[in-house]
């Protein structure tokens, strides 16, 4: 898709080359959605908790209704070692998640509750107009989500974290002192805050 620009063109050409190679054990692809977990380098949980831990907002882009799929990386090698001690015949490609889908509100809401914060959510609506999702929240606004009943059917590999125990076990493996008080360029999101409030002002004045 468009959205995900060279990113996207990258992984499919390698996934390609793979499937076309000749010669060599025959290649399995796994493809997974958004991965987490403790050591995570990608801000994202972390993004979320830095602000909640503040009380801070996190705005959501649209409706906060696209739907977005995870799994966790001990999941992940889980079934990288349940491919290598069943090595397949055929040149394969498994997607791989927990089976558990969430909206992007949801994904902000749960995280919040997990660091014993109240629901830190603001779904900005058009209110963002001008900035791409990325440059506010740690996702794209497009659905991110898999099917992954073949690796389950051809493998018996099932996730062992669920996205309440996966998420709550990362939050624990984490410096809250250090979620509270790294740095964040909150420039964009001072932005549409002003333009949430600024529309919030203008109904109550057309109530009137």
């Amino acid at each position: 898709a468009p959205i995900w620009g060279d990113y996207g063109r990258d992984k499919s050409e390698a996934d390609q080359y793979l499937l076309s190679a000749r010669g060599g054990p025959e290649p399995v692809i796994l493809r997974p959605p958004y991965l987490y977990g403790p050591g995570n380098d990608n801000d994202r949980e972390t993004f979320v908790w830095s602000r909640a831990l503040r009380k801070r907002p996190v705005l959501v882009p649209g409706d906060g209704q696209t739907p977005i799929q995870f799994l966790h990386t001990e999941d992940l090698a889980r079934a990288v070692v349940r491919v290598i001690r069943t090595p397949p015949s055929a040149r394969v490609v498994y997607n791989i998640a927990a089976p558990e889908e969430v909206t992007l509100k949801d994904f902000v809401t749960r995280l919040g509750a997990i660091c014993g914060m109240p629901d830190p959510a603001v779904v900005v609506g058009n209110s963002d107009s001008g900035f791409a999702p990325r440059q506010y929240f740690p996702f794209r606004d497009h659905p991110t989500r898999v099917d992954a009943r073949t690796i389950r059917e051809a493998l018996g590999w099932t996730p062992q974290f669920t996205f309440e125990s996966g998420f709550t076990a990362t939050f624990h493996s984490l410096d809250p002192i250090f979620l509270r008080q790294r740095p964040l360029d909150l420039t964009v999101e001072y932005q549409i805050l002003n333009r949430l409030a600024a529309c919030g002002s203008n109904s109550q004045s057309n109530a009137r």
